[in-house]
């Protein structure tokens, strides 16, 4: 299926945001990659790379979204415990780290806090979080999570996630994700069973 013109420059926009760093990508390298006519940008995004990067950011985020949910989906459709979710999550992370795909997506250091403070780009990062915790919070509870464990399971587990990218994106290796998973599950445990502090 073609992709219009419109999802080139936020795919490719994505890929050289989380290769370069939003600084260091230029818009050059995002047209070259797209291969769209320079015009195409400004059409499509008049606020330039800024209103560019939002795009890619909510791009990334809507496949995080499809992480969550899938993980979700696919261990109550197996009768898997909840426990199980956090390894699927984490695990669908490190394929796609291994993929031909990885860096048209990423959590969202490289393309949103790069930026400087602008009220509109931290306004997205933090509604991306929010819809993410959410989510995932909403489907714990579906599996019978008390909400506010849920939270907080929510909350450390995205900050693994985010770290976890990091360390494999310096190191070239997917194997942080499945450390992710092994420091959530006794954590998460802790938090079910009521021994956990916040």
């Amino acid at each position: 299926m073609a992709h219009s013109t419109y999802q080139k420059l936020v795919v490719a926009a994505a890929v050289m945001f989380h290769k370069k760093g939003y600084v260091a990508a230029s818009v050059s390298d995002i047209l070259e990659l797209a291969d769209v006519p320079r015009g195409s940008l400004y059409h499509h995004f008049p606020g330039g790379k800024r209103d560019l990067s939002i795009a890619a950011a909510r791009h990334s985020a809507d496949r995080v979204l499809q992480f969550i949910k899938l993980s979700f989906e696919t261990a109550r459709a197996d009768g898997a415990g909840f426990i199980e979710v956090i390894r699927r999550i984490c695990g669908h992370f490190a394929v796609k780290f291994d993929s031909d795909e990885r860096w048209d997506f990423s959590p969202m250091t490289a393309m949103l806090l790069d930026q400087d403070s602008e009220t509109q780009v931290r306004d997205t990062a933090r509604e991306i979080y929010s819809i993410w915790r959410v989510a995932f919070v909403s489907e714990a509870m579906d599996f019978g999570v008390p909400e506010e464990q849920a939270i907080l399971i929510a909350r450390k587990l995205l900050m693994l996630i985010e770290g976890a990218w990091v360390v494999s994106r310096a190191n070239d290796t997917a194997e942080p994700f499945y450390q992710a998973a092994n420091f959530m599950i006794p954590g998460t445990l802790a938090i079910l069973s009521g021994e956990a502090s916040q």
